[in-house]
């Protein structure tokens, strides 16, 4: 989005918790972290019912305006200019709405709206968890905790206002990887020397880098591997 984008709100809805982030540029100026991911409050109050009740989707939107109040007046005294929502969930949900699918690569723009997200609330409460993944972009994985991420993201536009989100393509590892882009001159490189200039120290060292060649940090004054 670049400039174009202006005061910014950004979502994150993850497993334990959900983040909030409010800036006018590169950083935010606001930033919250609650204990409303969707797979924690799944555990908390749909583990017993499969679908569950009506007064358990109730209670989850009880507690997600009582924990939101005060960042959504935050929010919306700032009147962003460019909503974005950012997660796996986001993706799953706004598929669910109607958003185009991933296979359609990451520059396709994706909007989740209000009243789709709602519309498509409606449906998850009437379905078991275990039928989820049979909806459009809901992955087996995610099936059981995307109602409560439809709850959390539902309700949280509400009390903020908005009405539209874009949907970003990347998350957390996309972030770290661009801020060590811009801030440093670190290097990944592998076991034959060749230098790929990525980030500084964003290495999964537990992980095999493609192909099975694992990555190593290298800067200024290290010596190749």
């Amino acid at each position: 989005m670049g400039w174009r984008a202006g005061p910014l709100v950004l979502f994150d809805i993850g497993g334990g918790t959900f983040e909030v982030a409010f800036g006018r540029s590169r950083l935010p100026d606001y930033a919250a972290s609650l204990p409303l991911g969707a797979g924690r409050l799944t555990r908390e109050f749909f583990d017993v019912q499969d679908p569950p009740r009506p007064r358990d989707i109730k209670a989850v939107r009880r507690q997600v305006r009582h924990q939101l109040r005060d960042v959504a007046a935050r929010i919306r005294w700032e009147m962003p200019h460019t909503a974005v929502a950012t997660s796996r969930t986001f993706q799953q949900l706004a598929r669910l709405c109607g958003a185009a699918p991933g296979r359609h690569g990451p520059f396709v723009q994706r909007e989740l709206g209000r009243r789709e997200l709602g519309v498509a609330l409606q449906e998850l409460a009437r379905l078991p968890p275990s039928t989820g993944a049979q909806l459009p972009g809901i992955s087996a994985a995610r099936a059981g905790q995307c109602l409560a991420g439809a709850v959390v993201a539902h309700t949280a536009m509400k009390l903020t206002g908005l009405e539209v989100l874009t949907v970003c393509p990347w998350a957390l590892r996309e972030g770290i990887l661009l801020r060590y882009i811009e801030d440093g001159d670190g290097r990944l490189v592998g076991p034959g020397g060749r230098q790929r200039c990525l980030c500084r120290r964003y290495t999964r060292r537990h992980t095999p880098a493609p192909g099975g060649l694992a990555l190593t940090r290298a800067g200024p004054g290290r010596a190749r591997p």
